[in-house]
């Protein structure tokens, strides 16, 4: 083979053939050349065409010759190629085939052509894909409706592969096989083989051709292999594989293109092909080829591309990879015809179509049925047996098809099957104008169908419907005979020589039909056997479909004759089902008592219901896979159980489908209440994937758990519970209180939608302080504006619950609440709830904190002194700790256990109060501490107010842990210098101190830096900002420099000569300092010069706001220009630096990683010098804030020459107009890695500069643009840009700009593109808020933040 390729594809020097046929030969070429582009003109046809001997069909007799002569073209072609092809022409012909073949594929797979047919167009949706490949099907033709492949396809019908990724797998897959090889030329010769072929496999009606023309048409548009050049959709349906050919000829007659061509032409084209890697071939459905060759042992037979084989050959050559060997494959089919592939052609990568995720389905519904999308679903919610079935996209569509088109129908609405379903499609196809003229050839399909389902056959040959004597002429109006659904077509005959049902299910309907209609009731009986075994499951459950009433009704109008036997049959029906229902009574199957269910829940006839509910078993068992649905056929029969029975689930029982609540109460009034728990919880895990479904249902089930709450565990329960939950109707207060019960037990967000215009909640009787804020707490969750109508003279102590109330209305979105008849003594939009004494519960402190953890911002002030909820209530309000700033609970009767319970949540607590003010048994505070100290690693203690004695018994507790606190926060208390010297006693035991604020002097902190000198290891940070040190502070403060690693000594009143203490101290020290704070003493020039001497041993030095100028600024500068590693970060704002100091710290910024210059009068000119020397580094500064210097247009000019050298810019409030914003924008979107932060804060930007800033912004993570005059209209700019953008921004921050709500509509359009948003105080009003929250609701998770709204809105 490698040989023939060889002589096939090689060019020679030595001239052939006459001088004649050379000029023909170059005629037909220029003329080619002549004709550009457009190759299909009548002049260059009529020069192409080949002689008459070359374009007749070879025979098989005459193919040796006509290999020679093919062959003698051959090489006049390669001399001609090496002669004269030189130029243009090779490029003209390749550049034409390619633009030829994807034309072709955009015509074939423009319109993807779904599982049935559709009058509308409709988007495809996602199928899902997995490399778990299904074992190899047994003798039944794989059918997929068994209920174990429906239950594991419930499970889990979520993909693990984007199609993005399919070869990529492939790639992975085959080095990963290829390890178990032995040498490294095996592997790689394993790698070559398998890396480029993709078997994607699936049952009848999966979408294999929709996936596999999807991926077409994402070549097509290089959306998908932008690589591809050459790429063959060859569709195994349309190709005759009794013709011969060349390798051309067969595909582009595959396409029925009239692109001509002719030997030397072949020959160019296939030479390159053939060693071109940008090929790609989509073969597509290998269960639909008219051919076994792929299928048998022989597999020797080699290929030439140029000689004539029959396209069975080429296709397995290009399989097997002995041509194309480089190019991409992806072949589609069933799961057993891939299984019987010959395995010279299984090498590459299987995936396996899992079918419609949930998410997909819905997609459908609403493409489908449209403004009927929300009747449809609510029935599929009530009826999961049909709803089951969606996951197949064939039966997904007819589904929604048939149901959509109910509503408007004359037939009976009441749809109670799939039967039903799809015996309704069967009635339409009646009704179509060809099938009208002959309905009793129907008859003769349903027999064709049930002759090759006792063969086990699902593909039918012409002398099996002759042997129904179905006549050609009838044949054919099946085949083109459509039922018309609504928008849908559905064929029910697909193919030509060889036929078959267009999916499995209809061969099943027809065969099940056909055993109701027209089979004797004694041969009837024969088959009843057969109905429990895995191959009859459809048909069987269709024969008790057929067998319910209205079904009937609707066959009758197909069929117009009378069913054979039928009495009879009904009655062996009725006699069969009991029987094996008794057999359960000596031995339980689950399988077979599901199966049983399911029957009689598809016949839906009360009378045999009854019948065999007489011999339901007492001990019934549901284990193993057991699907939703079949929970629902279970209780539909235990509902006519008049004996008592009790049901158990098995431990590997899993549902996983939609929950039915209507037969709940009845089950569980028959049987024992471990039963009913076990069933409600798997009905609420349900429940949150269809929260439209049965609310009062719903609310029944909570109003039982409230009455068994001795008996349940709500807490087991309700992470089960919907997020959403959603009511038809506005509830009564005993409904609020059973939602309430469960839902509290959970910290997840959780929200009510009331389905009406306006509700109104209607309260009746008074209500204690526990249900007032049981009823708070509900009203939060509800989504829509809501209203609430109370009687005023029953309401308890308005002045305390009132005022919970009214704040919880001023947080919730404005809601209209006219009609609310309480007073208040509470100002207006404060969030200082003061509850002191208003009898609430440990119950009501848990509604309380589960109200609190969802409002939007923290808690200025809660008081719940006087409140005796003791020790049960304080889990609940520790829970929510983090929210408040101020919480009193004195006189609570908090024990012991309490303030254990206290310090537990202050140790996990990530922002503790600034005040948190307890007792208990009416001790000190300080005792009150020492009781939990041992459970702390954070001690944050502000305002503690405690004596002298206090703080020294707090720190002989501290003296006594058994491990040092990692941190200790004592500021803003009156420590004194008392307090400071008892405090020293215990720095053994705290590695971070925290004591600003605290009214310290020089004489405290003596003793303070004495006994830290003494620590064994330093002290990890000292925090001592706001103490009135000076001077002398300082002195005593340097002596245990080498004992702190972090010092903050700002405003400490410490002058130029405190600090030389400090200086020589560091300048000794034999490891650097990691961060030293001055900020705020008075240093000037000369401590700025004392500094510098230290300057080696700091990695981050702050000295803001310290009166230096620039002499001071240049002894800083040239210190840091000679040290030998950068500085992490130096800030120097609010010093009079100007010009001259922007100069001299120019000299050193590369050697400094982050540098703070805010508000140092820096201008123009300055910002010139550190711009020069920015644009000069090696390596980026992190991060460079420029801060209210007036940098000014020429300014913003001159940073914009630096910014590939600066990660993070900050020059906010630096008189910055849209020009010089302009430059910066430019500079930006020039840059090679995107710029990690800009803020432009209090700008003069507006819109034009907002436009400007939109052109770069694929270069920015995150952007600050507030406060910066920018309108609507440049907000329109931005957001359009920011929909564009290929990856999200991290952070857009768009505060104090006057948007209003045309600019929250403008942004509404971006938020996929955004993961943070700030839009504070932006004059947005209510209809603004709402096109934000709409846009957010319809986004997945994860969704943006939305951080600082004028209103809440979600």
């Amino acid at each position: 083979m490698e040989q023939n390729n060889q002589r096939t594809f090689t060019t020679e020097s030595s001239s052939c053939g006459t001088i004649a046929e050379s000029n023909i030969v170059r005629s037909n070429v220029i003329q080619h050349v002549k004709g550009g582009v457009n190759i299909s003109q009548t002049t260059i046809n009529q020069q192409a065409q080949p002689s008459t001997s070359q374009a007749s069909q070879p025979q098989s007799s005459d193919r040796k010759n006509h290999s020679k002569s093919i062959s003698k073209n051959r090489i006049r072609a390669g001399n001609l190629v090496t002669n004269f092809f030189h130029g243009m022409f090779p490029f003209i012909l390749i550049s034409n085939l390619e633009k030829t073949l994807k034309e072709h594929a955009r015509v074939v797979c423009g319109e993807i052509i779904h599982p049935i047919k559709l009058d509308l167009a409709i988007n495809t949706v996602k199928l899902e894909l997995s490399q778990r490949v299904p074992n190899m099907p047994s003798d039944d033709e794989g059918h997929y409706n068994k209920r174990d492949e429906v239950v594991k396809a419930w499970e889990s019908v979520k993909g693990n592969i984007e199609l993005k990724d399919l070869f990529a797998l492939a790639q992975n897959s085959a080095e990963k096989e290829a390890e178990r090889l032995g040498t490294q030329e095996a592997k790689q010769d394993y790698i070559n083989k398998n890396k480029n072929t993709v078997f994607v496999i699936g049952q009848a009606g999966m979408g294999k051709t929709t996936l596999a023309k999807t991926i077409t048409n994402l070549v097509t548009e290089e959306q998908l292999l932008p690589e591809c050049k050459f790429l063959f959709y060859i569709p195994f349906r349309a190709v005759d594989f009794s013709i011969e050919s060349n390798f051309l000829d067969f595909v582009l007659r595959c396409f029925q293109s009239e692109w001509p061509h002719n030997v030397e032409l072949d020959f160019v084209l296939l030479k390159h092909l053939s060693n071109d890697p940008n090929v790609l071939f989509i073969f597509d459905g290998l269960d639909e080829a008219n051919t076994d060759y792929f299928f048998s042992k022989n597999t020797s037979l080699t290929c030439d591309l140029c000689d004539n084989y029959t396209p069975d050959i080429f296709i397995a050559n290009i399989l097997s990879g002995k041509i194309f060997a480089n190019a991409k494959k992806l072949l589609t089919s069933r799961p057993r015809q891939f299984f019987e592939l010959n395995k010279a052609y299984l090498s590459g990568c299987v995936v396996n179509i899992l079918g419609l995720s949930v998410k997909s389905q819905a997609k459908l519904c609403q493409q489908i049925c449209k403004e009927k999308y929300d009747s449809v679903q609510n029935y599929l919610s009530r009826n999961p047996l049909i709803d089951a079935s969606c996951y197949v996209p064939a039966k997904c569509i007819i589904i929604y098809g048939v149901l959509s088109d109910s509503f408007n129908s004359s037939l009976d609405h009441g749809i109670q099957s799939l039967t039903d379903i799809f015996v309704r499609a069967l009635y339409y196809y009646s009704k179509s104008e060809q099938h009208v003229r002959k309905p009793e050839e129907l008859q003769k399909l349903c027999h064709l169908a049930w002759n090759r389902f006792q063969a086990r056959k699902i593909i039918f040959t012409e002398s099996d419907i002759s042997n129904v004597k179905i006549s050609s002429e009838t044949l054919e109006t099946f085949l083109t005979t459509s039922t018309k659904i609504d928008n849908l077509q559905v064929n029910h005959l697909q193919g030509e020589k060889q036929s078959s049902f267009s999916h499995l299910i209809w061969h099943e309907l027809f065969t099940a039909i056909h055993l109701i209609l027209n089979v004797l009731s004694g041969d009837f009986q024969n088959h009843l056997s057969f109905f429990l075994e895995s191959r009859w499951e459809v048909v069987a459950s269709f024969v008790f479909g057929l067998c319910n009433r209205s079904v009937q009704r609707n066959l009758n109008l197909i069929f117009k004759i009378a069913v054979v036997d039928f009495d009879e049959k009904f009655e062996q029906l009725d006699n069969f089902v009991c029987k094996e229902m008794a057999n359960l009574r000596k031995s339980f199957q689950t399988s077979t008592f599901i199966e049983i269910c399911n029957w009689i829940y598809q016949l839906n006839n009360r009378k045999m219901a009854e019948k065999v509910a007489a011999f339901v078993p007492e001990q019934i068992l549901l284990d193993g896979k057991v699907h939703l649905t079949d929970l629902c056929s279970v209780c539909y029969l235990l509902q006519y159980a008049q004996s008592g029975f009790s049901v158990r689930f098995g431990q590997s029982l899993s549902f996983t489908y939609n929950a039915i609540y209507r037969w709940l109460f009845q089950v569980s009034n028959k049987s024992n209440e471990v039963f009913c728990q076990n069933l409600i919880r798997e009905l609420l895990k349900s429940a949150a994937r269809q929260p439209d479904s049965s609310a009062d249902n719903l609310l029944h089930a909570c109003r039982w758990l409230y009455e068994k709450s001795g008996d349940s565990n709500p807490k087991e329960m309700v992470q089960y519970f919907p997020q959403l939950v959603v009511l038809t109707k506005p509830p009564s207060f005993d409904q609020i209180t059973h939602l309430m019960y469960l839902i509290v037990q959970s910290t997840s967000s959780f929200k009510v939608h009331i389905k009406c215009n306006s509700p109104t909640i209607q309260i009746d009787g008074s209500l204690d302080p526990d249900e007032v804020i049981t009823l708070v707490a509900f009203l939060h969750l509800v989504q829509r504006p809501w209203q609430l109508q109370m009687n005023e003279n029953k309401i308890i102590s308005p002045t305390k619950v009132g005022h919970l109330l009214q704040v919880m209305m001023d947080t919730i979105n404005k809601n209209s609440c006219q009609k609310v008849q309480i007073k208040f003594s509470a100002e207006e939009q404060s969030l200082e709830c003061d509850l002191s004494g208003c009898g609430i519960s440990s119950q009501g402190t848990q509604m309380l904190a589960f109200f609190l953890l969802r409002l939007p911002y923290r808690i200025d002030r809660l008081n719940l002194s006087g409140i005796e909820f003791g020790d049960a209530g304080i889990p609940f309000i520790m829970s929510c700790l983090d929210k408040i700033d101020k919480l009193y609970m004195t006189d609570c009767n908090i024990t012991e256990e309490g303030v254990r319970v206290i310090t537990e949540h202050i140790k996990i607590c990530s922002n503790l109060p600034k005040v948190l003010e307890f007792n208990y048994d009416k001790m000190n505070r300080s005792k009150v501490l020492r009781c939990g100290l041992d459970q702390l690693d954070n001690g944050n203690f502000r305002h503690l107010h405690l004596t002298p004695v206090g703080w020294e018994a707090l720190a002989t507790a501290i003296n006594k842990l058994p491990q040092p606190m990692k941190r200790l926060n004592l500021s803003f208390n009156n420590l004194g210098d008392d307090g400071a010297s008892h405090i020293s006693t215990c720095h053994t035991k705290i590695e971070e101190l925290h004591i600003s604020k605290c009214k310290i002097s020089a004489f405290g902190i003596k003793s303070i830096s004495d006994a830290i000198s003494k620590l064994p290891e330093p002290m990890k940070k000292l925090d001592l900002h706001n103490n009135d040190l000076g001077d002398d502070g300082a002195s005593h403060i340097s002596t245990c420099l080498s004992k702190i690693e972090e010092l903050d000594i700002g405003y400490c009143k410490i002058s130029a000569s405190g600090i030389k203490s400090i200086s020589d101290a560091i300048s000794k020290l034999p490891e650097p300092m990691k961060k030293l704070r001055l900020s705020g003493n008075d240093l000037g020039d000369d401590g700025a010069s004392h500094i510098s001497t230290c300057l080696s041993k700091i990695e981050e030095l702050y000295i803001g706001e310290c009166k230096i100028r620039a002499s001071g600024i240049k002894s800083i500068s040239d210190a840091i220009s000679k040290l030998p590693e950068p500085m992490k970060k130096l800030v120097l704002y609010n010093n009079n630096l100007g010009d001259d100091g922007a100069s001299h710290i120019s000299t050193c910024l590369s050697k400094i990683r982050k540098l703070h210059i805010r508000q140092c009068k820096i201008r123009a000119s300055g910002i010139k010098s550190i711009s020069d020397a920015i644009s000069k580094l090696p390596e980026p500064m992190k991060k460079l804030n420029l801060w209210g210097n007036n940098l000014g247009d020429d300014g913003a000019s001159h940073i914009s020459t630096c910014l590939s050298k600066i990660e993070e810019l900050h020059i906010s409030e630096c008189k910055i107009r849209a020009s010089g914003i302009k430059s910066i924008s430019d500079a930006i979107s020039k840059l090679p890695e995107p710029m990690k932060k800009l803020v432009l804060f209090g700008n003069n930007l507006g819109d034009y500069g907002a436009s400007h800033i939109s052109t770069c912004l694929s270069k920015i993570e995150e952007l600050e643009i507030s406060w910066c005059n920018i309108s609507a209209s440049g907000i329109k700019s931005i957001s359009d840009a920011i929909s564009m953008l290929l990856e999200p921004m991290k952070k857009l921050n768009l505060s104090d700009n006057d948007l209003g709500d045309d600019g929250a509509s403008h942004i509404s359009t971006c938020l996929s593109k955004i993961e943070e948003l700030v839009i504070g105080r932006c004059k947005i009003r209510e209809s603004g808020i709402k096109f934000i929250s709409d846009a957010i609701s319809k986004l997945p998770e994860p969704k943006p933040r939305v951080d600082r709204l004028d209103w809440r809105f979600y």
